[in-house]
């Protein structure tokens, strides 16, 4: 990268004159590059409010997504964007070229890395705005200026808003933050089929857990999952669907099985379903818990009642902020130490803080929120 930043630095001169050089779109059709966080599904679905934005704004433009083939399933059904590029098919300059070719006239860098400015720089793109952030890192800060525009996030602002006020370079002004997950046909078949084996239906209380998260300190623990599932079908009758990913399927098999018989019979795994398939089952759902990871953000984009265990995460970045979902914090004072654009504290003291809150809290949250759904039916 610091090769790249020295290159860049030394060819801006002849960037900035070609860019110039190049001919602008009609203005009722602008063509968009919108670069998320590449690899973490909760920021991609945190990004999906800017895609519904531009296309009311401009129903005519032309939007694609630069991602990550980890997160790209989660747009290949979203009707506002009209192209996925997928980070590892290209290597640096095959995509600065793509780009180039492709005439965009805006660049919304959600993340503000300095690859994402390196390029919009090297593609030539018109306008290339970024979010610029305190404490970041000197790559950022020496190519900030290779940017045309700039907005410097406050820390610990709700994101989907920041990542909208960025539009406003566009002449877009929107303050609807409703994240957007879109289903398949083939994933819809899969979690009919997935009800259909177990026996169940629409008049089940099925409730979707998710134990795994992408970072190991925002888990919760599989022996409170387990406790939880089991208060949860004591008192309700409930149908528990323990969700993973496929490599997830060892680990959640035995904590199924560590569940004693009375209560093992229903409990059900689901760890075959892939990230573009997983929305058709999780929107079957009655409720949903876990903790602050990635299928939290696709119930809550679904409008899945829902929990999350936020640990040691701060609260107002990305978390739920709706009358139908319920943020367990810890007991007691606690200081957050995982955050969107910081760099994480103490890894002990995030263990502490998810140790400190109790099953207890959580089955009550679950009853509060049994109450809210009912109330807003």
């Amino acid at each position: 990268m610091a090769g790249l930043i020295v290159l860049s630095y030394v060819t801006a001169p002849v960037l900035f004159i070609c860019r110039k050089l190049k001919t602008k779109n009609q203005e009722s059709s602008p063509r968009f590059l919108v670069i998320p966080q590449l690899t973490r599904i909760g920021d991609v679905i945190c990004a999906t409010p800017v895609f519904c934005a531009i296309k009311k704004k401009y129903p005519q433009s032309h939007i694609s997504v630069f991602v990550s083939v980890m997160t790209s399933p989660l747009l290949m059904h979203n009707p506002h964007v009209d192209e996925i590029i997928q980070f590892e098919d290209y290597s640096f300059f095959q995509l600065a070229k793509k780009i180039r070719t492709e005439h965009y006239d805006w660049c919304f860098s959600l993340s503000g890395t300095s690859l994402n400015t390196l390029i919009g720089l090297w593609g030539m793109i018109t306008r290339r705005v970024k979010i610029t952030r305190p404490g970041r890192p000197l790559s950022e800060s020496l190519t900030d200026w290779m940017a045309t525009d700039t907005l410097e996030y406050a820390n610990h602002s709700y994101l989907p808003q920041v990542y909208l006020n960025l539009l406003k370079y566009a002449g877009i002004d929107s303050s609807d933050t409703k994240k957007e997950v879109y289903t398949s046909l083939d994933g819809e078949r899969k979690a009919e089929a997935f009800l259909t084996s177990h026996a169940l239906s629409g008049a089940d209380m099925i409730v979707g857990i998710s134990v795994t998260a992408g970072n190991a300190i925002k888990e919760w623990g599989d022996e409170k999952f387990s406790a939880l599932a089991m208060h949860i079908i004591d008192h309700y009758k409930a149908i528990v669907v323990f969700i993973g990913s496929p490599r997830d399927g060892a680990r959640i098999s035995q904590l199924v099985s560590s569940i004693d018989g009375t209560h093992r019979s229903s409990c059900v795994q689901a760890t075959d379903f892939s990230l573009e398939e997983l929305p058709s089952l999780i929107k079957r759902f009655t409720f949903f818990i876990s903790g602050d990871t990635g299928p939290m953000h696709m119930a809550h984009a679904l409008g899945v009642p829902l929990i999350d265990i936020i640990g040691p995460v701060h609260p107002g970045e990305q978390a739920p902020q709706d009358g139908r979902s319920i943020i367990v914090k810890p007991g007691g004072e606690y200081q957050p130490t995982v955050f969107a654009f910081e760099k994480a504290g103490n890894s002990e003291l995030s263990r502490e803080v998810l140790d400190a809150t109790s099953v207890e809290a959580v089955f009550g949250a679950f009853g509060e929120l049994l109450l809210l759904s009912r109330v807003q039916r």
